[in-house]
């Protein structure tokens, strides 16, 4: 009989927002850039360079397809499960740049691999796509040089958190349920005298 009383309903959302996460609350977008002390993993053949002036930080990394295969591999630390927006940030483009570089991204559930043109959208946030990623480093984005015949550039990624479908399922009308429906809310009322309009 109280399930929608304003009073109720108040207490109920009060308890919903208590369930919340707080690193789901403000989960911080996560850089990884190749200068960094940790987290950056390199094989192969990496020269750095400081020109042009567009780059991330205070330089970046890049390799010439020669016959062996070079990789630099980022991986953040994740304190939040979840979707996130992958995101990179190249140099401005020129045309001696490869068009078909290989990212490989260690995801939650796999290994998504994706072919990038590195001749445009230089100098800028550019969105790779959008992947699951759990807590803890065993995410990560590796770019290989792999049959790409020309310059492969490598300067930093972001991750921006969107959100996780733990957080989705705690909603409020899950807590106002029927006796016995799951996530309910129970709470116990002691009678009083004197009080009326409830």
């Amino acid at each position: 009989m109280f399930k929608n009383h304003p009073f109720v309903l108040f207490i109920l959302a009060s308890l919903y927002i208590a369930c919340i996460p707080t690193s789901a609350l403000a989960v911080v977008d996560i850089i990884k850039d190749n200068a960094d002390a940790t987290g950056i993993e390199k094989v192969g053949s990496w020269s750095t360079t400081t020109s042009p002036s567009n780059k991330y930080g205070a330089n970046y990394n890049y390799t010439v397809s020669n016959g062996t295969v070079s990789t630099i591999k980022y991986r953040p630390t994740f304190t939040q499960s979840g979707e996130y927006q992958l995101y990179q940030w190249l140099p401005q483009a020129g045309s001696n740049r490869t068009t078909n570089a290989q990212y490989n991204i260690q995801n939650a559930s796999n290994v998504a691999t994706v072919k990038i043109n590195q001749q445009v959208a230089g100098g800028s946030w550019v969105l790779v796509g959008s992947y699951m990623f759990s807590h803890g480093s065993q995410g990560y984005v590796e770019i290989n040089d792999t049959n790409s015949g020309t310059y492969t550039n490598a300067d930093a990624f972001k991750w921006v958190y969107v959100g996780t479908s733990s957080v989705a399922d705690l909603s409020v009308p899950s807590l106002i349920g029927q006796s016995g429906q799951s996530g309910e809310v129970k709470l116990n009322w002691n009678q009083i005298t004197g009080a009326t309009g409830y």
